[in-house]
């Protein structure tokens, strides 16, 4: 079955060739995106990512010097929709207001599609897992209750909390976890440094019109 693949694969990349699938400008301009982005991620790996440790102790000490992470740790459970104006959000407002489904308006009208079909279930948030802009608002909400509307980059949000969690964590639960975020939060640490560090020697110009 893997052979047979290969030669599939094969077979049909040579009909392609053929039929100058490759000169096509839509086509070619996605793969120079693809190698730019190959080529990106391998120079950091090379320069950042490869050089990044987290030992365990590192790991033992943000578990035990954040004791409100992991234990007795408040979670809200979120559901979302999302518009594309305030109007549209006021009419949400309104449609809630006289007990329409949550669920079922995010159903329908969100414009973020994956949560759309989960009903706009997004899952659990500890309070700083929340965008900064909304977590005070949003994190003493109870369940059931629901948001303003909150204009956010993708557009404007409205909240509503379907259930609240007090739970613990053992060290063993949140290792693996723990030792991704401090690899993540060095990472982008490292990253800032670098960038900061290229921008200042390399010249950049935006072309305003073409921006626009």
């Amino acid at each position: 079955a893997i052979l047979e693949g290969f030669v599939n694969r094969e077979v049909l990349y040579a009909e392609a060739l053929d039929k100058k699938i490759d000169k096509d400008a839509d086509l070619r301009k996605k793969l120079e995106d693809v190698k730019k982005e190959l080529i990106i991620n391998t120079y950091l790996q090379n320069q950042i990512m490869g050089h990044i440790k987290v030992d365990d102790k590192e790991i033992e000490a943000f578990y035990n010097n954040n004791p409100a992470e992991f234990r007795n740790r408040e979670e809200v459970r979120i559901s979302q929709i999302v518009v594309a104006d305030e109007a549209t959000a006021r009419q949400m407002l309104e449609k809630l207001s006289i007990r329409r489904d949550f669920g079922e308006l995010a159903q329908v009208h969100s414009i973020d599609k994956a949560s759309a079909e989960r009903k706009g279930d997004v899952g659990w948030f500890t309070y700083h897992k929340l965008p900064e802009e909304v977590r005070d608002s949003v994190f003493k909400l109870k369940a059931g209750e629901v948001s303003r509307p909150f204009k956010m980059a993708d557009g404007y949000e409205i909240y509503k909390i379907t259930d609240r969690n007090t739970v613990s964590y053992s060290f063993d639960q949140v290792k693996d976890a723990i030792k991704m975020q401090l690899f993540q939060d060095r990472f982008q640490k490292e990253l800032k440094t670098l960038l900061d560090g290229l921008k200042n020697k390399t010249p950049v110009q935006l072309n305003e019109a073409l921006l626009k």
